[in-house]
């Protein structure tokens, strides 16, 4: 005898909540290279500065601004989450991008300098060491040219085992991983939210800035996995945006295709709340046993997405 499983609403969704997730993505344009997860575009030298390094995501994160003059400067500069690019246009080819001294221009002194066994570390000018897996990411990641040098030894910042150097903070995470234990800080977006206008961060599409909302992604959920040939079946359905924000007052609506091949449309009454999150119940009633498709609808403004979920009918 087959037993079903029934989740109550409340379980259900928080289960969604909790665990649906989708990743951003970059695709190229002739602006450059869009990146869907903060709708920005890098292009030209900064791009080619991007790409330089094996691994730009963890070393620079996505852009959070497009390219503008700094008023105080001149030059013209584009914030990433870690880091800033400043453009020097009269510098030797190869030189003309370089990195901002985030981590100069945020490094508070706390006092709170942790102590090393001098074969864990290596002394570097001003006096400095960097140690264990700290030196390690800092030999493997382009060295003093990438990160410039140390401004402080570790120390504990927040509840974290820190160090800043020039241009990065580097942050100690206990739970990672070996060799994955070392992360920058978003040192890019913490100054821009400091000193810059927050409107520089809004998305753009085409060139041109909108609310932040560039597509839509849905995921569909039914009750009961498992079902008679006859009954009610109920589908939970959250809406979110390309940075996985939840979507208010999305219109769903309901393709049920049973294993005859018989399909029957339902437009969802109640668009998504708050959270992104609205369902719908139907009945149903099969001839024979095989898996009931249904195909999930998606619209906001002048935006649309589908996704598709199942449930099979057994017995």
């Amino acid at each position: 005898m087959i037993k079903k499983v029934r989740l109550t609403s409340f379980v259900l969704i928080a289960l969604i909540v909790g665990c649906l997730g989708w990743q951003g993505t970059f695709a190229q344009s002739e602006q450059g290279e869009y990146f869907e997860a903060t709708g920005h575009y890098v292009a030209g030298e900064f791009l080619h500065f991007y790409h330089s390094v094996p691994n730009p995501q963890e070393l620079y994160g996505n852009p959070i601004t497009e390219v503008y003059i700094d008023a105080t400067t001149g030059h013209s500069i584009q914030y990433f989450e870690k880091a800033r690019f400043e453009l020097y246009p009269d510098a030797p080819a190869g030189q003309r991008v370089r990195l901002s001294p985030l981590g100069e221009y945020l490094y508070e002194e706390t006092g709170l300098s942790l102590k090393f066994p001098d074969n864990a570390c290596r002394i570097l000018p001003r006096g400095y060491r960097v140690c264990y897996d700290f030196l390690t990411f800092f030999d493997k990641n382009g060295g003093d040219a990438q990160f410039g040098l140390p401004l402080s030894n570790a120390e504990i910042q927040g509840g974290l085992i820190v160090q800043y150097f020039d241009n990065a903070r580097f942050e100690y995470q206990t739970g990672a991983p070996p060799g994955s234990k070392i992360k920058l800080g978003k040192l890019g977006s913490q100054y821009f939210n400091l000193h810059e206008v927050p409107s520089r961060r809004d998305p753009r599409v085409n060139g041109n800035i909108v609310d932040g909302i560039l597509n839509l992604k849905a995921r569909a959920f039914p009750a009961t996995a498992v079902t008679k040939l006859k009954g009610k079946q109920t589908v939970y359905i959250i809406v979110k945006d390309q940075r996985r924000f939840p979507i208010a007052d999305a219109i769903v609506t309901l393709v049920v295709r049973m294993p005859s091949g018989k399909e029957s449309s339902y437009i969802v009454p109640v668009p998504t709340n708050a959270q992104g999150v609205t369902q719908h119940t139907f009945n149903f009633e099969s001839g024979e046993v095989g898996t009931a498709v249904i195909r999930v609808t998606a619209t906001y403004q002048n935006l649309k997405t589908q996704t598709i979920t199942s449930f099979r009918i057994w017995w």
